[in-house]
């Protein structure tokens, strides 16, 4: 497959993502960055909320569902915007047409450059990633749209009916499942397009809004903001590869809209994009596209955003202090710390959170090299240590500085000192009681890296303000204050291009070979034991599609990657997921499937779960796990009730005779 074949698909995935909420932020009443940023996590409400709601309802969901509720939300939105402005609340317009192109030629250029990395890493567009959850992700695409069930509350159970629990969050496979119904286009092409998209536009776009709230309307920032965006090997690249975890990149990728909200609501901005209400709106919207689509990201807003929160709560109560209301904001500021508190609490005590935060992973660092790590942006391990990351650290490092002489900035040093920690105990902390703080995140090093990145773009952004800034003063003075601000805006710009440009090409910046190692250790491994369906195998999946009729199922160790013949080739497969057969009737298969002319009991277990094929092939994806030793039964040569009816040399496909 070519990578113009892959436009459409990018295409429809940009179109989900971003239609639905632009309608909807334009009739709220944003304009410009405000509304364009804004609109992906709106999107993913109107998209994974109606996804969750039409099964309840007895509805098939897919491209009408999601049209609908994106109408429906559209209009409610412009409900709200009307009743605002009937209050005279309009929003501050950010839609100037020079800030708009840069900014687009900003996004064109992150993309140019991501997408170049990943065809490097990947070759082709529709390259399978090989890795552990991929397979899970892959198959809850094709189930979604297979059942027309795209809910939150039953996706695990869709795509493993054997599980005990059938919550696992949608959002990403739902929109990969809108993009797969517009385009008609194979899976792993679609998912590569929504990680991608996540990874090179999404991120770099709501960094760009973030950026604006921080530091201020400048061209030549917003130019800069989406190339440096993409050059951190933590987040956006790690989060598209190690794992495989595409949902928190599509999350993360919403944080930093949440961000620039609780910033103008804090009163914190520089030159805020938007009034109170609508960002009390957009508030919410990017805490509900984080959690639908995964949890972590809506803590990962809350870890950076308690900090802005309990300054600006701090900087309210000592301003009433001076108009002589101390007594009452006073009061309200601890029932607010109570019920946070208490909130937290209550978090914690959660069952639906006790496995996630009993999750331990092994330690790999000492407390030093870990704050290390975070200050020189060398935070990923796998699959191979990070190089220090001089171009953008000694910048970032420089913004922590400023940010901590500058008032207006101070948040940004105790969020990121809030990332710093959870980062350094779950990489560097054996203590169990690390589970309550580092838990959310499943203790797990790498998931806490990549919120760093959240927070280094917009440090150094205020960098190469302040730098413009300099020079503006040092240039000369103006013969009055508002062409001296002109000046210093046009040297800010200068300056944010100059360090873009800087940062794409000196050592220790925008390292391509460094980003595209990251991607390549997943999608082309250079060791066979780590690959879950090589080319070979891909190909025989495509026979085994044309043998096996639709209705049937496959038996097969899912070790082999089997589970694969699902998503790529739409044939159902016993197993469906990595591990330990789930059942003691699928277990019970698995031990003695090859015994089916001798024992009673497997051809009715057979009957019942539709099982007309057995897969047989020695190729193991983690050849070391034990788990992989579960399905003894699936062995089938020289076994008797069995007819060999593909064989490609390394891979056999079986009828099952033995229960005709």
């Amino acid at each position: 497959m070519s990578w113009t074949d892959a436009i459409p698909t990018a295409a429809a995935c940009l179109a989900w993502l971003l239609l639905p909420g632009l309608a909807a932020a334009w009739a709220l009443g944003l304009r410009g960055i405000a509304a364009v940023a804004s609109a992906p996590a709106v999107s993913m409400i109107a998209i994974a909320g109606s996804a969750t709601a039409y099964p309840l309802l007895g509805l098939r969901w897919g491209i009408t569902g999601a049209l609908v509720t994106s109408a429906v939300l559209v209009l409610v939105c412009l409900g709200i915007g009307w009743l605002l402005s009937r209050r005279g609340l309009i929003a501050p317009d950010t839609g100037r047409w020079r800030d708009l192109l840069a900014l687009g030629a900003g996004l064109i250029i992150a993309a140019a450059i991501g997408t170049s990395i990943f065809q490097d890493a990947a070759g082709t567009p529709d390259r399978l990633i090989q890795a552990y959850d991929a397979i899970f992700h892959y198959n809850a695409v094709t189930a979604i749209v297979d059942s027309g069930n795209g809910s939150t509350l039953t996706l695990n159970k869709l795509v493993n009916p054997l599980a005990g629990a059938g919550f696992y969050p949608a959002g990403w496979h739902d929109l990969a499942a809108l993009t797969k119904l517009t385009a008609g286009s194979g899976t792993a092409l679609v998912c590569n397009a929504v990680a991608l998209i996540s990874a090179v536009l999404l991120f770099p776009l709501s960094s760009s809004l973030l950026v604006r709230q921080v530091a201020g309307r400048s061209a030549g920032l917003l130019l800069a903001v989406p190339v440096l965006s993409i050059a951190f090997v933590a987040f956006p690249w790690t989060m598209i590869s190690y794992g495989t975890l595409w949902p928190n990149a599509l999350a993360l990728a919403l944080v930093p809209v949440g961000l620039a909200a609780l910033v103008s609501l804090c009163g914190m901005a520089r030159e805020d994009a938007f009034d109170r209400p609508r960002a009390v709106l957009v508030l919410l919207a990017a805490c509900g596209g984080c959690g639908l689509v995964h949890p972590n990201a809506f803590f990962s807003l809350l870890a950076i955003g308690v900090p802005i929160a309990a300054i600006g709560l701090l900087r309210w109560v000592l301003g009433q202090r001076r108009e002589g209301r101390f007594g009452r904001a006073l009061g309200i500021a601890l029932v607010l710390c109570a019920a946070a508190l208490g909130a937290a609490f209550v978090i914690d005590r959660m069952s639906i959170f006790h496995a996630v935060r009993g999750t331990i992973w092994p330690t790999f660092h000492t407390p030093l090299s870990a704050l290390q790590a975070v200050l020189v942006n060398g935070t990923q391990e796998i699959p191979a240590p990070s190089v220090p990351m001089w171009a953008l650290s000694v910048p970032m490092l420089l913004g922590l500085l400023i940010a901590l002489l500058r008032r207006q900035w101070r948040w940004l040093v105790a969020s990121y000192a809030v990332l710093t920690v959870l980062y350094v105990l779950a990489s560097a902390v054996n203590n169990p009681l690390k589970t309550h703080i580092s838990g959310y995140w499943y203790n797990n090093a790498p998931r806490l890296g990549a919120m760093l990145p959240l927070l280094a773009v917009p440090l150094i952004a205020i960098t190469l303000v302040e730098v413009g800034g300099l020079l503006a003063r040092l240039y000369g003075r103006p013969m009055d204050e508002a062409s001296g601000a002109k000046r210093a805006r046009v040297l800010t710009s200068l300056v944010a291009v100059a360090g873009a440009v800087a940062i794409v090409t000196l050592p220790g910046g925008l390292d391509r070979q460094q980003l595209t190692n990251q991607l390549a250790g997943y999608y082309t491994p250079p060791v066979p034991g780590l690959v879950v369906v090589d080319d070979q195998e891909r190909k025989f999946f495509h026979q085994v599609a044309q043998r096996v009729p639709a209705e049937d199922v496959v038996a097969a160790n899912p070790w082999t990657g089997s589970p694969m013949l699902w998503a790529l080739e739409g044939r159902r497969v016993l197993w469906t997921a990595l591990g330990t057969p789930d059942d003691k009737d699928t277990y019970y298969l698995a031990q003695h499937l090859d015994q089916a002319t001798t024992d009673p009991k497997v051809c009715p277990l057979l009957d019942r779960f539709k099982v007309r094929y057995v897969l047989d092939d020695g190729d193991f994806y983690w050849p070391w796990d034990p788990n992989l030793r579960n399905y003894p039964g699936l062995v089938m040569i020289g076994k008797p009730g069995f007819q060999l009816v593909l064989d490609d040399g390394k891979h056999r496909l079986y009828e099952i005779t033995a229960c005709r």
